[in-house]
């Protein structure tokens, strides 16, 4: 039981940064009871948080949906898409050492 509390007030102490982490990880596996009970307190109360999840989900369904479509049709995805998105890629990395 105090191991569940303490997992709940750890991640109710956290910043942002740090359940978007919990969030991606969530995606992956389930979480501690204690870190997943706080992580649900915090999204109630945080309503950027619950836009990452939500972005992050519908990012994750896309990418899914890309790759069911690449295996079912034999066809990978089209080089100018893969270009625009090396392209973003690369300016995003440009912009986040300023």
């Amino acid at each position: 039981m105090m191991e569940f509390a303490r997992g709940v007030f750890r991640v109710l102490n956290m910043r942002c940064c740090e359940h978007a982490e919990l969030l991606s990880r969530q995606m992956d596996a389930p979480l501690p009871a204690g870190e997943a009970v706080g992580l649900r307190l915090h999204l109630i109360i945080c309503a950027g948080c619950r836009r990452f999840r939500e972005q992050t989900r519908q990012i994750r369904t896309l990418a899914m949906g890309w790759m069911r479509r690449d295996v079912e049709s034999g066809e990978p995805m089209p080089r100018e898409a893969r270009e625009r998105i090396a392209a973003t890629l690369r300016a995003d990395r440009g912009t986040s050492r300023s």
